[in-house]
């Protein structure tokens, strides 16, 4: 019992020893991710869910954007792609380019970006919030800035984080604004206003919609060949928090309704928000069926080992000495399994018919009749032996072995 005790402490000290070593303490997100698949206050599954329900097809993109234009199995137009900004992953120059060739043949990108409202996970390790205007600019051609203070050492406009929503009203004759009064977006950190460039080279066909505190615009269109890219200044208009509040749903329904043809699919963009189809050493670790795996292998091992007796041999007291007879009997052996008993009795008997001096013409039987000091019953096992064998039939190899033996002695 002492033993199995003693083996126990140490499996135990074992598995201590391999959690330390391999498994690490995820770090576990208290915030909510701008992703289709979250149902926090900034995810998006309120939307996902609301498109399928209307029968439209609701997709969580987890590929680069070169994958979505070589899809054959999708429309080529009329399909909608929801981005959310900052994001985690960067973008190529291949897959800036390849989108662009794809809102050309008449797709539309929503691009949501954290410009007028602060949300919290937006200020997490990861996200790339110093490259937002650079990557509106990358994939809008057109160039946003923050909004400058209206007199000589006043402060820029901005607002604290608040829980009261921040109000955006609609610029008359916009499309995308039908039948929508005000929007509603929130902040929960401090936050500026930004805007569009709008000189010479801009590419803003429309604004659509204005900041109630800046007056600034803040959803504007813009062309790309023959589709479109619409820019919100907010991230929670169609985010689970906000969707519900004064006319952002109707917004939906309209993007739905001017930019998404029957049939056709909306994209939502979870690949740059971390959620990836490629390999990702990090999501391999958080799949729970690793870990059942993992904890399954241990626990039938410590079982193995707590439960089996004898898995060692006892010590010797002495080491193996072998001596020459253990040699010559495991050699006896090796030789008596590889050569037929008939052909083995036939050589014993011929051994000692020439070790007895017999004439190369005599038989063994003629030699035993004339070796006078053989006892009788000697005589007759030995020419019975050799009855046998000249018939084909084997016989003792022991017994005769043993005969040949008392005869040597008999006649040495």
């Amino acid at each position: 019992m002492s033993e199995r005790l003693h083996t126990a402490a140490l499996l135990l000290l074992t598995l201590l020893a391999l959690l330390a070593l391999f498994v690490r303490p995820s770090a576990k997100e208290d915030y909510s991710r701008p992703t289709s698949h979250d149902t926090g206050p900034d995810g998006m599954a309120a939307l996902s869910g609301w498109l399928r329900e209307a029968g439209i097809a609701a997709v969580s993109w987890q590929e680069r954007f070169p994958v979505l234009a070589d899809r054959s199995d999708i429309p080529r137009s009329g399909n909608v792609l929801y981005v959310v900004l900052p994001s985690r992953l960067g973008w190529s120059s291949e897959e800036v380019s390849r989108l662009y060739q794809w809102l050309s043949s008449g797709n539309t990108l929503v691009l949501a970006a954290a410009l007028n409202e602060t949300p919290r996970w937006s200020q997490q390790p990861g996200h790339r919030v110093d490259t937002t205007s650079q990557d509106i600019e990358r994939l809008t051609g057109a160039s946003v800035y923050a909004v400058p203070a209206r007199k000589a050492g006043e402060e820029p406009p901005h607002v604290d984080g608040q829980a009261e929503p921040l109000t955006l009203f609609p610029f008359e004759n916009a499309g995308l604004m039908e039948g929508v009064s005000a929007l509603h977006h929130y902040t929960d950190l401090q936050t500026r206003f930004w805007m569009p460039d709008e000189g010479e080279d801009n590419q803003v066909t429309v604004f659509m919609a204005r900041e109630e505190q800046s007056l600034t615009p803040a959803i504007w269109e813009l062309t790309a060949g023959s589709g479109r890219i619409i820019v919100l200044t907010s991230t929670t208009l169609l985010a689970n928090r906000g969707i519900g509040q004064a006319d952002n749903r109707q917004l939906a329904r309209n993007l739905v309704r001017f930019h998404l043809q029957p049939g056709a699919v909306w994209f939502f963009d979870d690949m740059h928000q971390g959620l990836s189809a490629l390999y990702d050493p990090e999501a391999f670790f958080k799949d729970p069926r690793l870990w059942y795996s993992v904890a399954f292998l241990l626990i039938a091992w410590f079982v193995y080992m707590l439960g089996t007796n004898g898995r060692l041999a006892p010590p010797r007291d002495e080491p193996l000495v072998f001596s020459q007879a253990d040699h010559v009997r495991a050699m006896s052996g090796f030789m008596a399994r590889k050569l037929a008993p008939l052909e083995t009795g036939r050589l014993l008997l011929e051994q000692w018919a020439r070790e007895s001096g017999s004439a190369p013409h005599q038989g063994v039987r003629e030699l035993v009749l004339r070796l006078r000091t053989l006892p009788p019953s000697l005589q007759k096992r030995l020419l019975d032996a050799e009855a046998s064998l000249a018939s084909g039939r084997a016989v003792n190899l022991n017994r005769l072995n043993n005969d040949l033996h008392e005869a040597r002695k008999r006649t040495g």
